[in-house]
């Protein structure tokens, strides 16, 4: 994945709304309901990855089985994911990867369709 690619394409609305609306769809198939936060306004990547990492706070709490089922669906890889598991900014650097994988997503299904 080219990540600075996949940036650079979050200068365009319409592939910010797709991500948000990916993401939305994948936190909703683990039973976590983002919509009224992302939908209710128009988010830089920035502030998208913020609501992200609170919103994984609260998830944490519930516990490692919930967090470990985002993960799997959302598809960070095993790596990835315990590369970061130590580190104090957790929350956030997953909801970093989070983003970028959803963009990526999002990504190739405008790119192949």
């Amino acid at each position: 994945m080219n990540s600075e690619l996949i940036i650079q394409e979050f200068s365009n609305e319409k592939f910010v709304q797709d991500t948000v609306n990916q993401i939305c769809k994948d936190f909703s198939r683990c039973g976590w309901d983002i919509d009224s936060i992302l939908l209710e306004r128009k988010l830089t990547k920035v502030e998208l990855e913020e609501l992200l990492a609170e919103k994984l706070v609260e998830i944490i709490k519930f516990g490692e089985t919930q967090l470990l089922q985002l993960i799997y669906i959302i598809d960070i890889s095993e790596k990835e994911f315990l590369s970061i598991l130590s580190e104090q900014n957790f929350p956030q650097l997953l909801a970093e990867k989070i983003v970028l994988k959803e963009a990526y997503k999002v990504f190739l299904r405008k790119k192949f369709s």
